[in-house]
């Protein structure tokens, strides 16, 4: 970022550039307080208007609402459009179950041809950081997965789908409370398909949303069950190179065709045959034989960690796991094709969040010196994965 733009938000000054995704790019900045303290957050920075190589070019949108729209209308509405996202979690959730907003603003670039848009956000620790200090257990791996399973059905309770889900985008802040990331803005911006960021997101894309880009109500399950299984498979995804091989974009690539095809999953090194049946269900090549709302995998998940026999569970309605009435019958993708379409459930009071130890059961450290970064946990050993049950 231009030191040129220093001081954000007053009194920040950026350190360095941390992280970049589909929409922008992400610094460490800190500021000094009156006693002399260094005080650290996240920034990140998106840009409208500038690249066209990174974004679809205004004069090829062709679904505009207002064809007579001119170019600044245009970016204008973008920006409304995310800074209304942020309010709305930044007022419904508050941080509990997403990374927190603290503040945010927009301005025009220097030469007056692009718009600029700065969102201060609480510091967490990403997964990936997380995976460079621990390996997960199959029980560890259940936990996070039905705590991201809240969050999705929390997005849900205010009428949204988490289409963006991956590892990076699975945040832990301060006190270990798994979040969300990138909720305030990935669904207003139009990268170019062809960006490394978005090449990166797409290995965990359901496979009709890479190729029309339409979002139904089963993307974010499908997504966080190639995280789960990139989880007990060494932090591999299916159909690449196996451990202690190095993982290459080739095989990447050729792990992303295979899902295109509609190839089966192969065994993770990591063998559960509940978890595996799990994902495999979330990650259906049809999207009509996947989990239909996260909180029909939040059961599944909590049944897997309470070690109860699985069961193909026949759900009553997309929403929920059980209710008292049948909904009417309809055709499986009518029922996944809209959140807008369906009576949305009344919203539930906030519960207490639950720490990351608690959680995925951190070890070697305690909540204190994890929080404030005292103290390095210990590495676990690699799994004994030959020892397990199959």
């Amino acid at each position: 970022m231009p030191q040129s733009f220093d001081p954000v938000f007053g009194s920040w000054n950026t350190e360095s550039q941390i992280g970049s995704g589909t929409d922008g790019k992400v610094y460490l900045i800190s500021k000094t307080n009156a006693d002399g303290t260094t005080e650290k957050s996240v920034l990140k920075m998106i840009r409208l208007g500038e690249n066209r190589s990174e974004q679809k070019s205004f004069n090829t949108i062709a679904d505009r609402a207002d064809p007579e729209e001119s170019e600044e209308g245009y970016y204008e509405t973008i920006i409304k459009n995310i800074t209304d996202n942020i309010e709305v979690i930044q007022n419904v959730d508050n941080g509990k179950r997403f990374v927190k907003y603290e503040e945010w603003e927009t301005r025009r670039t220097s030469d007056g041809k692009g718009h600029i848009i700065l969102i201060r956000l609480e510091r967490a620790r990403s997964l990936p950081d997380l995976l460079s200090e621990f390996s997960f257990t199959l029980d560890e791996t259940l936990r996070l997965g039905i705590s991201v399973c809240r969050s999705l059905v929390r997005c849900r309770d205010f009428g949204y789908i988490y289409p963006n889900l991956k590892p990076e985008n699975i945040l832990f802040d301060r006190r270990g409370i798994c979040k969300l990331g990138d909720f305030g803005s990935f669904s207003c911006l139009e990268p170019s398909r062809t960006s490394l960021a978005f090449k990166r997101t797409q290995y965990y894309m359901a496979p009709e949303f890479i190729r029309t880009g339409n979002v139904n109500g089963t993307v974010d399950t499908y997504s966080l069950g190639l995280v789960l299984y990139s989880l007990i498979n060494r932090g591999r995804l299916p159909f690449t190179e196996k451990y202690p091989e190095k993982v290459t974009v080739s095989s990447l690539d050729t792990s992303l065709e295979k899902r295109l095809a509609g190839e089966e999953l192969p065994e993770p090194a990591l063998y559960d045959e509940a978890l595996f049946r799990i994902i495999k269900k979330a990650c259906a090549f049809k999207p009509e034989e996947r989990y239909l709302s996260p909180k029909q995998m939040l059961a599944d998940l909590k049944n897997a960690l309470e070690k109860k026999p699985f069961e193909e569970t026949v759900y009553e309605d997309i929403y929920s796991v059980s209710t008292d009435k049948k909904p009417e019958e309809k055709g499986a993708m009518e029922d996944i094709s809209s959140v807008s379409d369906v009576k949305k459930e009344e919203t539930p009071k906030p519960k207490k969040a639950v720490s990351l130890r608690e959680e995925i059961s951190i070890p070697n450290v305690t909540p204190m010196d994890y929080a404030g970064g005292k103290v390095k946990p210990k590495k676990k050993r690699p799994t004994n994965f030959e020892a397990l049950p199959t």
